[in-house]
């Protein structure tokens, strides 16, 4: 009987059944996975590539609460307007690099085509700040030059120290590298005479560095032995101790009578000081020997000295800081009488509320009482005289180089003073010994200053940008944080997902 055969569908690929072989489909799966994490890796590659090359304020966020590393609108309206380039010379020691201070000039560089953000090694090329100037310039200081003008940033003007606890509390980093960049860019230029001699209070560095933003040169000027010179934009008398000379007090009035300007800040005092209140007194204003004090709580806080005065719309020198909060402390009434000349204006800057009080300098108490003179009481105003060629004014105006389109019958602002009753209402020094501790103005009362001197330099100076408080805790990363990450986000994790495909790929072909 013959053996019957039987076949069993089996094909030469199935005959290795049961052995480890060959299996199509798993390999066309397992070079499927491979194919993709190549892929994706190399998509993940290109994106990293294409990122690092976008400008920062793509790809850099700033988680600080203070925006130290933003720019603001103000900063952002200067670089807009540049029609030429800017060059940013950061002075670095390789190695110690302020990184807020880099990272903020790459803002700038980002911001703007027309600025160029170069790194100079000052230990490396020792002869390139002596092409600027004679003296020492600190390592993270920065060099800001446009053409043929440049301005040099002290790395110590960046931060602003607290003098008492000695550490560095406001950074203002935004607020020198924008004036720079404006003052280096611009043709414009101003000059302030700051009068000596009568025990004025010094300019406190926020006023200083307020003057030096907005590009105004200050000069002392002691009028016993000099005139008034002729580049002179305008005049600061700030809170004079002493009473003035006729003389002095003459010089001021014929420069004023002439065209000029003025910020006159007086101090509550009980000394009579009849040239210096001349002056203003050619205008119909007087400042009184009294004390302004509040009873409307919403008017003042914490003591009934520390005003918080109503802000006129009426004056474009209040108009934009309206909405701001502005202490007046220890301050003075103003006192404005009506004048038949109509070649002048006088208006309202700062008042009371009509709850205030006055009191005797000499005061025992500062509460009110019966019989105390109340109302609401001017703080500060603004005097502008105009003068027609054809009307009223002072005769030494010289209008021969003028048409005689331009003369006729042509209005020419001539006067511009701004008087304030008390130094507390700009310097910090002053707020800090009523207070008897170290503080630092409000931003209203800063802003209140950069639009007083905008006013009087009659030019608008665009840039007064506040310094930054370091008091809020910031995230930074340093470099070789970040370069840490970026080695992470390039090679590590794209790196996990090929093993991870490989491994399943093994996996897949041992089944």
């Amino acid at each position: 009987m013959k053996k019957m055969k039987m076949k069993t569908g089996k094909t030469p690929a199935d005959a290795g059944e049961g052995r480890p072989g060959f299996n199509a489909r798993s390999a066309l799966n397992g070079s499927y996975a491979m194919g993709m994490t190549g892929m994706i890796l190399a998509l993940i590659l290109v994106i990293n590539l294409i990122t690092g090359a976008l400008p920062a304020k793509f790809t850099k966020y700033d988680l600080s609460k203070s925006g130290l590393y933003t720019i603001g609108e103000e900063t952002k309206e200067v670089l807009a307007s540049l029609s030429e380039d800017v060059t940013l010379y950061f002075l670095t020691k390789s190695g110690s690099e302020d990184t807020t201070i880099e990272t903020l000039l790459k803002e700038y560089e980002s911001e703007s085509g027309r600025v160029h953000v170069k790194k100079v090694d000052i230990i490396a090329d020792p002869t390139f700040t002596p092409a600027y100037t004679e003296d020492t310039v600190p390592a993270n200081s920065v060099i800001v030059e446009c053409g043929e003008k440049f301005r040099i940033i002290d790395y110590y003007d960046i931060y602003m120290t607290d003098m008492q606890n000695g550490y560095s509390a406001e950074f203002d980093g935004e607020g020198q590298i924008t004036s720079a960049i404006a003052s280096v860019s611009s043709g414009e230029h101003s000059a302030a005479c700051v009068t000596t001699g009568h025990g004025e209070i010094l300019l406190s560095k926020s006023m200083q560095d307020a003057l030096a933003k907005a590009d105004i040169e200050t000069r002392d000027l002691n009028l016993l032995s000099s005139e008034i010179p002729g580049d002179c934009d305008f005049l600061i008398i700030f809170a004079p101790m002493q009473d003035f000379t006729p003389e002095e007090a003459a010089k001021v009035r014929n420069y004023l009578a002439n065209g000029g300007h003025a910020l006159i800040v007086s101090v509550p005092d009980a000394q009579e000081m009849t040239n210096f209140g001349s002056i203003m007194g050619s205008y119909g204003v007087s400042v009184l020997n009294s004390l302004v004090l509040e009873r409307d709580p919403e008017h003042y806080m914490e003591m009934p000295y520390l005003l918080l005065p109503n802000v006129s719309a009426l004056s474009e020198v209040t108009d934009d800081v309206s909405g701001m909060n502005i202490i007046s402390a220890y301050s003075a009434p103003i006192s404005t009488a009506e004048s038949q000349d109509a070649a002048y204006t006088v208006l309202p800057l700062l008042s009371t509320s009509e709850s205030a009080y006055l009191k005797p300098l000499d005061t025992d108490t500062i509460e009110y009482a019966e019989g105390d003179v109340t109302g609401s009481f001017l703080l500060g105003v603004q005097v502008e005289q105009t003068l027609s060629v054809t009307g009223h004014g002072a005769p030494d105006i010289d209008l021969s180089g003028e048409s005689e389109e331009e003369k006729k019958g042509e209005d020419v602002p001539i006067t511009k003073i701004l008087c304030y009753s008390t130094p507390c209402i700009f310097s910090s020094d002053a707020f800090s010994s009523i207070l008897q501790t170290q503080v630092s103005m409000p931003e209203g009362n800063m802003a209140l200053f950069a639009e007083s001197i905008s006013y009087l330099a009659d030019r608008q100076i665009t840039v007064s940008v506040p310094a930054k408080s370091m008091m809020n805790a910031t995230i930074t990363v340093s470099e070789k944080t970040a370069n840490l990450l970026g080695n992470v986000y390039m090679f590590v994790i794209p790196g996990v997902i090929l093993a991870a495909g490989a491994f399943l790929m093994i996996r897949r072909r041992a089944k």
